[in-house]
């Protein structure tokens, strides 16, 4: 099989066993290969937040991303990298699966970004921003005062978004989720719309010193000081996730997310 590697560049456990990795894959016949290469399959060593990266990377290319832990929680991932083994022979025996999930893109500024495989926000850095949310050209919420604004896949259900208050939802669904960050009101519940929907966020000139990061799984994009707006849908380019055989997403949530029975 003609394979890909990966780590988290933080990780300094993932970086010191990757070529020992390296060394078994070559020796069991498989091709090692940089990533322009067309390898068939990548395989990441890292958390969640190298999963994302990872996976919105390389599924512009085409290629499916199979993810080993090396983190904490590892939601969006398998095993352990210290059994890294048991998870490689599943995949390799070709007991997996292709999920192709959906991502996020904007238009911010004119130009395009994306694609996204979690969530795409607004982070106030003091106090309340405004914002008017908008849901296919209709005003669904004006001058909502709140920390901010998530926009959502079913992936990123279970990031940012569940701290927020958020639904979870299993990541093969096609939805939008829009969760306001401690609003201010009452009457400002969280959206789940249809993945054909087109959400147009306006961040409404912010008060003195106050200001509304845009971040974009994780990586900040710009600081809005004096206002401005991005308009968010879905990405062509779907995120391309190798589940192996045997997860199950809602067990997942209960031992890896602590959610009870």
């Amino acid at each position: 099989m003609r394979l890909s590697l990966s780590v988290d560049q933080y990780n300094e456990l993932a970086k010191r066993k990757l070529n020992g990795i390296r060394v078994w894959l070559e020796c069991k016949g498989h091709k090692v290969l940089k990533r322009q290469d067309e390898p068939e399959a990548e395989i990441t060593f890292g958390g969640d937040g190298n999963t994302i990266r990872v996976v919105s990377a390389c599924s512009q290319l085409g290629i499916p991303v199979l993810s080993i832990n090396a983190g904490n929680v590892g939601f969006l991932t398998y095993g352990d990298i210290a059994n890294w083994e048991e998870s490689l022979e599943i995949f390799l025996d070709g007991k997996y699966k292709v999920e192709k999930r959906l991502g996020l893109g904007f238009i911010y500024k004119k130009k395009q970004y994306g694609p996204f495989a979690n969530d795409v926000y607004f982070r106030c850095t003091r106090g309340v921003a405004y914002f008017n949310i908008w849901k296919n050209k209709v005003l669904t919420y004006r001058n909502l005062a709140a920390d901010g604004i998530i926009v959502s896949t079913p992936t990123g259900s279970t990031g940012y978004n569940q701290g927020a208050g958020g639904p979870i939802c299993a990541p093969g669904v096609s939805i939008i989720l829009v969760t306001p960050i401690c609003p201010t009101v009452v009457n400002s519940p969280p959206l789940v719309v249809s993945s054909n929907t087109v959400i147009k966020i306006d961040v409404l000139p912010c008060r003195k010193l106050n200001s509304a990061l845009l971040i974009a799984d994780g990586r900040e994009i710009d600081e809005l000081k004096n206002g401005g707006s991005i308009t968010i849908k879905i990405h062509p380019t779907k995120m391309m996730f190798i589940a192996l055989d045997g997860s199950n997403f809602y067990q997942a949530l209960q031992t890896k997310k602590g959610l009870r029975k």
